[in-house]
């Protein structure tokens, strides 16, 4: 079948020189990823010189064909924990209104079989009407996915064929120029019903029509298609392309045409530009079929692992420019995709040592790259303040409770990337086996990132995709579930259970009226989907506060004869003859 390769330079800061870092995907017979590759069944070839495999490691980025629907307990930066990172691509003016609908239900069950670890994008090129970034909300991409529309037109021409095809290449490689994944490969899966394949049209000349005069404006030169390949390379981004209107040429399912007839009427070959795509990405086009989603069934198949290799650069392929790459493998029945050529970044002076690890923990708030020396976990509630704002109840927690910590930190992201609030642990939080911090929010979707580093050097940083709204449920509001522990009389929040017999199910409830019909019903489900049925259902108990119309509600969750897995406890509530509303938390059995 085939390999996915994307390559991809990492710094590692305990040897010199650095190793280059060549992720991909090994693809056997049968359509599944490769799991058992040793250094020598790989062959990695930079400028056309062999490069020996110092090192090979598998990573498992996603579960294949998973629909159980469960949340995503907490953020880690376990390996074990990584998710795929994939980007819907939609050049909705090259597909017909009411084309759009092949395209539209496949996505739809595409969401479905992903794993919820799985993080996903959408965006409409080269306009951008429908954008939605990198999220593990996968209902949010189904709501936004629901306003995509074919925009193309019937009559189009050479000249706006070109055009349309040099704004959605310029829109793509700014995309991958501002989207990074580090967390793994990011996967672009990009839909077209055609794209132009080299120049739109022949330079104007004397004498010729006014709407021959566009031709010029509208040439598309390759370098176009060069840098989206750049960008890729730089954004660790490997390639499907997928052309659309297979079937339904004027938008009926009912009535088959072929793929010439469902495309814009324009006299350049439709498909010429998708090839040249998938080509200059390493990348494979594929038809869009309408047999339960199969070519993105495919999709979820291969991109579920991928390999680590490690080589060795020179000091002067270190220039930050494209080199020419290739990887092959040593097995029958298999074949490998790679991407063209590696982009090696220079360092940060010829000949100098790496730069020096973040000394704080607040200095690893402020990067990107994942941070896994220490493994931690985090996770953040939101919940009402007492002046009625949101507050955002955070928690960090280190795998090694035996670890000390020397610094910690808790950021909260919004969407464009701006730093909303912040804690950094004092002095006397050190000696914590838990770290937990109040971070006031305006409502919106942010990331939480945690962040420690222990007495022996080592650091660890983990996100979290929280959402800072309250739940409502008739004229109440809902804050978020929260699982724990009952110990001395309080509440300890906890993430991941081993033989406790019970888990403590806590959550807030707001604006509770007076008098009649203020009576709260509840109940707590603990399953193994968001949705399947209860494995058992549990009541509740309702307390007052210090605050008049805040109460909160506790029950006790029968956790001792679980198997090892994941989770969900449910907590319906309402007021009688109102409304009930649901909020939701998963979590972990280890043992």
């Amino acid at each position: 079948m085939a390999v996915l390769l994307v390559a991809v330079l990492r710094a590692d800061q305990n040897a010199r020189p650095d190793p280059l870092l060549i992720d991909f995907a090994a693809l056997g017979k049968d359509g599944r990823p490769l799991v058992d590759l040793r250094p020598e069944d790989v062959t990695v070839k930079i400028d056309g010189k062999t490069r020996p495999v110092r090192s090979l490691r598998l990573v498992q980025v996603g579960s294949p064909l998973t629909a159980s629907g469960l949340p995503t307990p907490f953020g880690s930066n376990d390996a074990a924990e990584v998710g795929r990172s994939l980007y819907i691509v939609i050049d909705d003016e090259s597909i017909l209104p009411g084309n759009e609908r092949n395209a539209k239900e496949s996505l739809l069950r595409f969401l479905g079989i992903l794993s919820p670890r799985d993080r996903v994008g959408l965006i409409t090129v080269p306009v951008g009407g429908v954008h939605v970034g990198l999220t593990t909300d996968h209902n949010r991409v189904r709501q936004q996915l629901q306003l995509f529309v074919g925009r193309a037109s019937r009559n189009e021409n050479d000249s706006e064929a070109a055009c349309r095809s040099r704004q959605t290449l310029q829109a793509l490689a700014s995309l991958l120029g501002t989207t990074r994944s580090e967390e793994g490969p990011l996967t672009i899966i990009f839909f077209s019903s055609s794209l132009v394949g080299g120049r739109g049209a022949e330079a104007p000349v004397l004498g010729v029509p006014n709407s021959m005069l566009m031709s010029r404006r509208c040439e598309l030169n390759p370098e176009e298609f060069e840098r989206v390949a750049r960008e890729a390379a730089g954004a660790r981004a490997f390639f499907y392309v997928i052309q659309t209107d297979v079937i339904g040429g004027v938008g009926s399912a009912a009535e088959p045409v072929t793929a010439g007839a469902a495309i814009p009427r324009a006299s350049a070959n439709p498909r010429a530009g998708l090839e040249h795509l998938a080509g200059v990405t390493g990348g494979k086009l594929f038809h869009l079929t309408n047999s339960e989603g199969d070519t993105l069934n495919r999709i979820v198949r291969e991109t579920s692992a991928i390999y680590l290799a490690s080589v060795e650069p020179e000091m002067n392929e270190r220039n930050g420019a494209p080199h020419q790459l290739s990887v092959r493998l040593g097995r029958p029945d298999s074949e490998v995709r790679s991407r063209p050529d590696v982009i090696i970044p220079r360092p940060s002076s010829i000949g100098a040592l790496p730069a020096p690890a973040p000394e704080t923990a607040n200095d690893l708030l402020a990067q990107s790259r994942v941070f896994r020396d220490l493994p931690i976990r985090g996770i953040g509630y939101p919940h009402r303040a007492p002046d009625g704002n949101i507050v955002v109840l955070s928690m960090l927690e280190p795998l090694d409770r035996t670890a000390t910590m020397q610094s910690a930190a808790i950021g909260l992201y919004d969407a464009g990337g701006r730093l909303v609030n912040r804690w950094s642990a004092q002095a006397t939080d050190l000696n914590r086996k838990v770290f937990g911090a109040r971070l006031l929010a305006p409502p919106g979707i942010y990331r939480l990132r945690v962040a420690a580093i222990d007495t022996n050097g080592r650091a660890g940083t983990a996100d979290y995709e929280v959402t800072a709204e309250l739940e409502s449920a008739g004229p109440l509001k809902l804050g978020a579930l929260v699982l724990g522990l009952s110990r001395n009389g309080t509440f300890e929040p906890r993430l991941q259970y081993t033989t406790e017999p019970v888990a403590m199910a806590y959550v807030e409830i707001y604006g509770r009226p007076e008098g009649a019909g203020s009576t709260i019903t509840l109940a707590f489900e603990l399953a193994t989907s968001l949705n399947g049925p209860a494995l058992v259902t549990m009541p509740g108990v309702v307390s007052a506060t210090e605050e008049k119309d805040k109460f909160v509600v506790n029950a006790a969750i029968p956790i001792g004869g679980l198997t090892a897995g994941d989770y969900v406890v449910r907590a319906i509530i309402g007021l009688e003859n109102q409304p009930a509303g649901r909020v939701f938390r998963g979590f972990r059995k280890v043992g």
